[in-house]
């Protein structure tokens, strides 16, 4: 299924439309400087940002000037919500949270933030529910309390922004990442620095690795899409995993290229099936269907051709592969290459293109 059909499936073609008329024509009117442009001036994660922090100052987007607030001090982000203007500035190698109403009276208010944050190691700045949120290159997501002005962290987060009053983490957790909304968590199958890139009808979600992108359907908390420049990735037809097997072989005595070898492949502790049969250094394949947007325990068991008796016997245990956790998600097929080098195995997961 192609990107066009995706969108049209779960309503958000003419909202994607909008989205990307609405930004394109924004800049034809008012461009911005390449600095303007960088994700520190943008940093509610939409692309049509009220106003940006450039120069030091607070400039509204469509009309390009600056706003006549009296802040002292250099502002370096800038989140607008519900009509109040939040910022973050510094002043004399202190960082300061402020907010403004730039209509009516124009009240201003600052709290100084703890010396271990500085602009230069903060990734994302927004605001909303009470509270400023800070996001720093290190991976951690502060909250500051408007109110009672407290201070809370938490560690592993790699990137954050509210949708819809509710908070959307992108998190780092036993080397995978996963992408979290108001407590409900999923796996994703991109890698690297991840980032929520922009936010359609406050319902799906659009997070980039800066070459991948892969759509989050919020309403049903499911993976629905996933594209990358010059890549199409296949769609489930028939099956969603696809196990690859093979030895390479380094002249152990447990890895013999001359072996006669296939794999038993149990899915949540059922038997389901086994790959091909061939020599060990020659890849055998299993393909299956499994249930998506779950986890999985795939356990393998590797069997070998006894020539003298003309039977199979399962390896030893010292010699079978560990089980494997596996999150199958929508519209995508995983593959898996299983590798044996005589003592040990290797996994390898991605996801399969056409």
């Amino acid at each position: 299924m192609d990107l066009k059909n995706v969108l049209i499936r779960y309503n958000i073609l003419l909202v994607f439309f909008i989205f990307s008329s609405s930004a394109s024509s924004s800049a034809e009117k008012t461009p911005l400087t390449p600095n303007e442009r960088a994700g520190k001036t943008v940093s509610s994660g939409t692309s049509h940002p009220a106003y940006i922090a450039s120069e030091g100052r607070i400039r509204e987007v469509i009309s390009r000037e600056f706003q006549k607030f009296d802040i002292a001090g250099r502002v370096e982000y800038v989140h607008e919500r519900d009509g109040i203007i939040y910022y973050l500035k510094s002043l004399s190698s202190s960082l300061f949270l402020g907010y403004i109403n730039p209509g009516g009276v124009g009240f201003l208010y600052e709290w100084p933030l703890p010396e271990y944050l500085n602009p230069a190691g903060i990734k994302r700045f927004f605001a909303g529910q009470g509270a400023g949120f800070i996001v720093t290159a290190d991976s951690v997501l502060y909250r500051l309390g408007i109110n009672d002005l407290s201070l809370r962290s938490r560690k592993g987060v790699a990137d954050a922004l509210l949708v819809g009053g509710k908070i959307a983490l992108v998190e780092l957790s036993g080397g995978a990442c996963f992408f979290n909304f108001n407590g409900s968590r999923l796996p994703l199958t991109m890698t690297g620095d991840i980032i929520i890139k922009n936010i359609a009808d406050d319902r799906i979600v659009f997070l980039t690795n800066g070459r991948d992108v892969e759509l989050m359907d919020l309403a049903v908390m499911k993976g629905i899409y996933q594209y990358a420049p010059g890549v199409i990735y296949m769609a489930p037809e028939g099956y969603n995993l696809v196990i690859h097997a093979v030895d390479e072989y380094n002249g152990s005595a447990q890895s013999d290229e001359r072996d006669t070898v296939f794999y038993k492949v149990f899915v949540n502790g059922a038997e389901k099936g086994r790959t091909d049969t061939g020599p060990a250094a020659v890849n055998k394949t299993y393909r299956d269907l499994l249930d998506p947007n779950m986890h999985h325990l795939v356990r393998f068991e590797r069997w070998t051709l006894d020539r003298a008796r003309g039977k199979y016997n399962r390896d030893n245990n010292l010699y079978q592969p560990g089980p494997l956790y596996l999150f199958i998600p929508g519209s995508r097929v995983i593959q898996i290459h299983l590798k044996f080098n005589g003592s040990r195995y290797s996994f390898q997961k991605s996801v399969l293109m056409n």
